[in-house]
């Protein structure tokens, strides 16, 4: 179904030549192409909405020859420690493949593939709970927009289903991201959580406000609204907070207690 976006995206990315920390090979890693990407938008939980691309697909690099994956930001950064339960663990027991070299664009069901292998990395090496809540978050969003994607090459411009669409497959199809984007939210959530009680900020590029805004948008999605609420206030009051964010914050504020009501006026009834 999106195979016309991964045509148009090949020519607005670049094949970089990345070596593995792991098992030294040299293996072409796609990365998007300075200026090509600009931000339209960015939804509630600070997803950021990109044209005429979806950035966050090639946020990973993937060794094809010993699987070692990782959050381009990071992926060298690499102690001894870490190399040896890397090899004894992920390389050990990976497959090499080859369908990496060939690619000049990735759909949303390989950029899942990598993001999850990069989060396998992260629990093997016992990396930072926020990096693995972090990458947690992209796949949730990696979900999402593949939900997005099914959605809009399956109906028209009126929203009504296309003729050739199976309705139950569909829904099947976007009821499953639907479930695993929720999954990985509330392991997002949770792992934020946890990098903001043990750890020293940033939490994997997040200061503290946005850390905290984030955990609260997350709650809200998940409908926790008593957490939802406690880290908006939290955001709110932090002097570190930039305007942008406590606008944000404040549109959250909003939205929790238009909920509340709602469910208030539901109950009653």
């Amino acid at each position: 179904m999106e195979s016309r976006e991964i045509e148009a995206e090949a020519p607005l990315l670049l094949h970089k030549k990345v070596e593995c920390p792991i098992c030294g090979m040299v293996f072409s890693g796609l990365t998007v192409k300075t200026g090509k990407v600009r931000r339209i938008g960015t939804e509630i939980d600070l997803r950021p909405l990109n044209k005429p691309l979806d950035s966050i697909k090639y946020g990973v690099y993937s060794c094809p020859q010993c699987g070692y994956s990782g959050l381009i930001r990071n992926y060298d950064k690499l102690t001894g420690a870490h190399k040896k339960l890397l090899l004894d663990s992920v390389a050990a027991s990976f497959v090499p493949r080859d369908d990496v070299e060939e690619a000049d664009a990735f759909s949303y069901d390989e950029a899942i593939k990598f993001h999850k292998l990069a989060l396998v990395c992260s629990e093997a090496k016992r990396g930072r709970d926020s990096e693995k809540a972090y990458t947690c978050v992209l796949i949730a969003w990696l979900y999402r927009a593949k939900a997005q994607v099914i959605d809009r090459y399956t109906t028209d411009s009126d929203g009504n289903l296309l003729d050739w669409v199976d309705h139950d497959e569909k829904a099947k199809l976007v009821l499953e991201c639907k479930a695993q984007e929720a999954r990985f939210l509330k392991q997002a959530r949770d792992g934020l959580v946890d990098a903001e009680a043990k750890e020293s900020p940033p939490f994997c590029g997040l200061d503290i406000p946005t850390t905290e805004y984030m955990i609260g948008a997350i709650s809200f999605l998940m409908n926790d609204l008593d957490m939802a609420s406690q880290m908006v206030s939290r955001t709110m009051i932090n002097r570190s907070a930039n305007k942008k964010l406590k606008d944000r914050a404040y549109d959250l504020k909003e939205a929790i207690k238009a909920r509340k009501e709602m469910e208030k006026e539901e109950v009653e009834s």
